[in-house]
């Protein structure tokens, strides 16, 4: 059965009461499809040329819009540039030569700064601006990789 891509106000549940089949699949069921969309398809970043590419042996960094206004991203991304990117700079990901930036139903209102995973220190630091253009902080300067994986962001707040 294929679920809905509505969400349903989940219901007020009385006690001893025994759900069917139709109410559960309505009411939790079809509000997880809501909220993950697993069937919405991703696509892949254009990343900065020569700078920037997906990590091999790991998903493509890439991003998906989830019912109208959840953007989510996932995948490491490879700095493939040697002593691009002092600690603390600002790298432009996917804006710089050969990039593209966010299409504008993809960016947020404002400013959205992510603590990400990253080789080489505790964390690094990505933003995405409200022009759709996504920038990297590295924590450290031995950084050569950071992941995208579990950044969403609502493009309406």
């Amino acid at each position: 059965m294929a679920r809905t891509s509505t969400w349903t106000t989940p219901r007020d549940w009385t006690t001893a009461e025994t759900p069917t089949a139709a109410i559960f699949n309505a009411h939790v069921g079809d509000n997880l499809t809501y909220l993950y969309a697993p069937g919405e398809s991703w696509t892949n970043f254009t990343l900065t040329t020569g700078v920037y590419e997906s990590l091999s042996g790991t998903r493509s960094a890439a991003y998906r819009q989830v019912n109208g206004s959840r953007v989510q991203f996932r995948g490491t991304v490879k700095l493939i540039t040697s002593n691009y990117g002092a600690i603390g700079t600002a790298n432009d990901v996917n804006a710089g030569t050969g990039g593209v930036a966010l299409a504008s139903g993809l960016r947020p209102g404002q400013l959205r700064s992510f603590a990400v995973a990253a080789s080489g220190s505790v964390s690094g630091r990505l933003d995405v601006l409200s022009t759709g253009v996504i920038r990297y902080r590295p924590g450290t300067a031995a950084d050569t990789w950071f992941s995208l994986e579990g950044i969403e962001y609502d493009v309406n707040n």
